[in-house]
């Protein structure tokens, strides 16, 4: 009968011991990474940890890697083919290149339970399958960000909850507040994105960026308990401020440039100036209207459609340069387009970078005095 009991009794630990074992195989966690100096690390970086303390392995899931040696890569980038996929590698080899960058990263635990535990280690292995491993990327609604809420939005769709709700803010707003150091890609990105980036947006939508996937998270929930269990710096590095004031460098030369075209309108002397000035501004402008057209309607990225900045940026402006002459009621229709632009932006439409506003009113100064010298 003693022999009996202590059989009972050892069975009951081993399985105890055992369900322990299961229950803490796996520890997961959300790893955010700081922006970078480079165009493609500029909005930062999101990516899965999976810690298996039985068979001691430590690996990232990482859905932000491209091949950025493909001879095609930029033109897939810009028309909106340009496939990314899965990878997975070891945490440590992943933490050495943000350490060798100086970019902070911090982990976010999350609360799963063993079940879902092992529901997301299974979805992320299945996804680095060659057939189901790629993606197409997309600037706003397909990323690195977007990719690793997905997993868990997939998994638990009816137990998880970010609070979803309007923010009071749009993507443009949010690509701005991410740039407020880099003028001259705040203005090219800004150029490039039409109508449907200065829609507003709910968290979710907000979650293209890891820094706000991070923040949204705090404040998700699965099955009604909150979703983070803890958080903690892995890398922390000194990073300069977004609200450090700085001299807008395209804003400033793009005025400088109206003054000097205008002075040299109004000097005598310098009109060949003026003349030459003017023809490098249509032909820009020409220029970018043939390239806002080709975005709206040949690039795969719907955020880059519908984009209105055509208005000001005529693609037949190269016209005004060739012949000038008898253009009376071109240079009529111009000024009313430009005026629709401003009143887009006025509304809310569709936002005008602040840099970009010299620009388009030396084209209105050019647009009125040719349109005052066909008059004569």
């Amino acid at each position: 009968m003693k022999n009996l009991f202590q059989i009972f009794f050892c069975s009951i630990i081993l399985i105890v011991s055992v369900s322990t074992v299961k229950a803490n195989t796996y520890r997961i966690s959300i790893l955010t990474c700081a922006q970078g100096e480079d165009l493609y690390a500029t909005f930062g970086h999101s990516a899965i940890r999976v810690t298996d303390s039985v068979h001691h392995s430590d690996i990232v899931y990482n859905y932000g890697t491209f091949n950025f040696n493909d001879p095609d890569f930029y033109v897939k980038f810009v028309k909106g083919n340009l496939l990314y996929f899965i990878e997975a590698c070891d945490y440590n080899s992943f933490l050495m290149l943000y350490a060798y960058e100086h970019r902070s990263v911090s982990e976010q635990v999350l609360a799963l339970d063993s079940t879902q535990q092992s529901q997301v280690v299974s979805y992320l292995n299945e996804n680095l399958l060659e057939q189901y491993k790629y993606y197409k990327y997309d600037f706003v609604n397909n990323n690195c960000a977007t990719r690793v809420y997905q997993v868990f939005n997939q998994l638990f769709e009816n137990q998880i909850d970010c609070n979803n709700k309007i923010i009071g803010k749009t993507h443009r707003s949010i690509l701005n507040e991410m740039l407020t150091q880099q003028d001259w890609t705040r203005l090219g990105i800004n150029l490039m994105l039409g109508k449907r980036v200065d829609q507003p947006i709910n968290t979710m939508q907000s979650f293209f960026i890891p820094k706000y996937l991070a923040l949204g998270l705090k404040s998700t929930s699965l099955n009604q308990k909150k979703m983070v269990l803890s958080e903690q710096n892995v890398l922390q590095f000194d990073e300069k401020s977004n609200s450090e004031s700085h001299l807008n460098q395209p804003l400033i030369l793009l005025f400088c440039l109206l003054i000097i075209m205008i002075c040299c309108y109004y000097i005598e002397k310098l009109n060949l100036v003026y003349i030459i000035m003017s023809s490098v501004y249509l032909i820009i402008s020409s220029f970018l209207g043939i390239v806002f057209l080709t975005m709206w309607f040949w690039s795969s990225h719907a955020s880059m459609h519908e984009n209105y900045n055509v208005l000001w940026a005529l693609p037949t402006n190269f016209w005004i340069v060739l012949k000038p002459k008898n253009k009376s009621k071109y240079f009529i229709l111009t000024l009313i387009l430009i005026a629709c632009s401003f009143l887009l932006h006025i509304l809310g439409v569709q936002r005008l970078p602040i840099e970009i506003i010299p620009f388009i009113l030396g084209l209105l100064f050019i647009y009125i005095s040719k349109l005052k010298k066909n008059a004569q």
